[in-house]
């Protein structure tokens, strides 16, 4: 078990949320993917100038993302708004457009064909945002959870779930169906 302090500022609050979140999603990020999420985050809030120079990662991917071509950075939001969507709001894109499985694949492609069309540390962290795009809906969908805002629709969370074999969104249809589901698959548990 990971034990984060909490210290009261908007950097240490963020960092809290994100080590709970792992803990509880069952998947433990590298420190690279950490910062992508809170710059992800920080950025789609524009606050993540409050981290800018505090913590090395995120100036790291500050800088990748500057290096990329106008294509790329278009391509990085494409896919960026696709996992904050899904991760925080899979409820509503299932209101919207019916089919979280169609996001969560443009998320997860879009990634690829960033790393597919960069070189360097580039390529290597867009393939690793593509090989982990699931877990990094489960943590934020813990992490929307831990600040008090879960998504209620379960059959939302059942479609999430069969759509992209989200962890979280199974475990919380298993919590509210009293475990009366078929047999979780073994990429789940």
């Amino acid at each position: 078990m990971k034990t984060v302090t909490p210290i009261h500022n908007e950097q240490a609050e963020w960092q809290w949320l994100l080590a709970e979140a792992e803990e509880i999603s069952r998947h433990d990020l590298d420190a690279l993917m950490q910062a992508y999420v809170l710059h992800t985050l920080l950025d789609h809030h524009g606050r993540v100038d409050t981290v800018l120079g505090v913590l090395p990662a995120v100036d790291a991917i500050e800088a990748m993302a500057a290096g990329l071509s106008e294509r790329g950075r278009r391509l990085k939001k494409l896919a960026d708004e696709s996992l904050l969507a899904l991760g925080l709001f899979a409820d509503k894109v299932e209101d919207q457009l019916g089919d979280v499985g169609f996001l969560a694949r443009l998320g997860r492609a879009t990634y690829a064909e960033i790393a597919d069309s960069s070189e360097g540390e580039v390529a290597e962290l867009f393939s690793q945002l593509a090989d982990h795009f699931n877990a990094l809906l489960d943590v934020l969908q813990v992490m929307r959870d831990l600040a008090g805002d879960p998504d209620r629709n379960l059959l939302g969370a059942a479609e999430l779930w069969s759509q992209t074999g989200s962890g979280a969104a199974y475990r919380r249809v298993a919590s509210q169906t009293h475990g009366n589901l078929a047999a979780m698959p073994e990429a789940v548990q």
